[in-house]
């Protein structure tokens, strides 16, 4: 975990970048909106990485400490960073606990500091009691957790509620498998393999119905996100390059080439990743560069270029998006990974 924090800078142009973009992405809209920048600031360290956004605007992410030696949970809001680690008592030297998902009530979905799945919740931790290696990657609002679970050394997708844990996926001895997000009605979504020597294919379970995804063909996918509507967002590989796809009523659409589609909300806008090519000149090295995007009504934009470029922040990924807007992800600031808000 710790090695996210260290991630290598990549020396960027912003005008040299939206030149290009311009020129390598036409379809990316130019248009400029009003939106509220929030730096979320550390723990006292140099680096942070937001993975979530409730209703309200809460934040979950991981935080370095001063020195850069050790990352703790913390929580924006309100203008507030606490630590929620401390709080809950989760500080060990061994290992950094990770915060995933945190839900309308508050509740925080994590790993503890020895690798179990937990919610935190009202100042206690729940252990669900699926052992070491478990990870819980998204929880609803009724309080359904979903993520997987190490079994025989390999992920198994599974779900939990009320104290029921539900298994999918394959179940051969090589089989792998993985639940990534969870809507309030339980519709599930995740990736599977066979084996985890063969490519994993994305699925959408609803109402005992597991219904595997194989967008324009390609069954080589990961599902990523579901909201109310049960739209579903994720990638697929199409044996030469990514693309982030939306599966909305049985249909698929394409949202770009070089793309990675990690959440969407319940007015169908989508957050992700692009990745696009810049070439080689004088001040750069050229290679591929990594934005975070927001999709909607058929148009792709760049994040990077709704924010004052004074600020200097790199927008790399879009990790989530709530229902009001609001975006969080990760970018570079003076060369150190930071979690940001965007407010639309």
């Amino acid at each position: 975990m710790k090695a996210k924090f260290k991630l290598a800078f990549r020396v960027t142009s912003l005008i040299w970048t939206r030149l290009f973009l311009v020129i390598l992405l036409g379809h990316i809209s130019s248009t400029l909106f009003a939106v509220e920048f929030v730096d979320l600031g550390t723990l006292g360290g140099s680096s942070s990485w937001a993975t979530d956004v409730n209703e309200s605007d809460k934040v979950i992410m991981i935080s370095s400490l001063p020195g850069d030696t050790d990352a703790h949970i913390a929580l924006y809001s309100h203008g507030h960073l606490r630590d929620i680690s401390e709080e809950y008592n989760l500080v060990t030297t061994d290992y950094v606990a990770w915060a995933n998902a945190i839900n309308n009530r508050g509740e925080i979905a994590i790993n503890d500091p020895i690798g179990r799945a937990a919610l935190l919740n009202r100042g206690h931790v729940f252990e669900i009691g699926l052992g070491t290696y478990s990870t819980i990657l998204a929880v609803n609002e009724p309080g359904k957790m979903v993520g997987y679970w190490n079994i025989n050394g390999l992920p198994r997708a599974f779900s939990y509620y009320r104290g029921e844990v539900t298994l999918f996926g394959p179940t051969g001895p090589q089989a792998i498998s993985g639940a990534s997000a969870v809507n309030n009605s339980g519709v599930i979504v995740g990736w599977s393999s066979v084996s985890f020597t063969i490519p994993v294919q994305g699925w959408v379970y609803q109402n005992g119905v597991t219904t595997l995804l194989s967008p324009f063909g390609h069954p080589e996918c990961v599902a990523k996100d579901v909201n109310t509507w049960g739209d579903v967002v994720g990638s697929y590989y199409d044996g030469t390059a990514f693309h982030g796809f939306l599966y909305e009523n049985g249909t698929f659409t394409s949202i770009g080439t070089g793309t990675n589609a990690f959440a969407i909300n319940d007015s169908g806008q989508i957050v992700g990743e692009m990745t696009f090519q810049v070439p080689t000149v004088a001040a750069l090295d050229g290679g591929p560069i990594t934005h975070a995007f927001l999709y909607e009504n058929g148009t792709i934009t760049d994040l990077n270029s709704l924010i004052d470029p004074s600020l200097g922040w790199e927008l790399v990924e879009a990790f989530a998006i709530n229902n009001r807007g609001s975006i969080v992800g990760v970018g570079y600031l003076d060369g150190n990974v930071r979690a940001y808000l965007i407010r639309q």
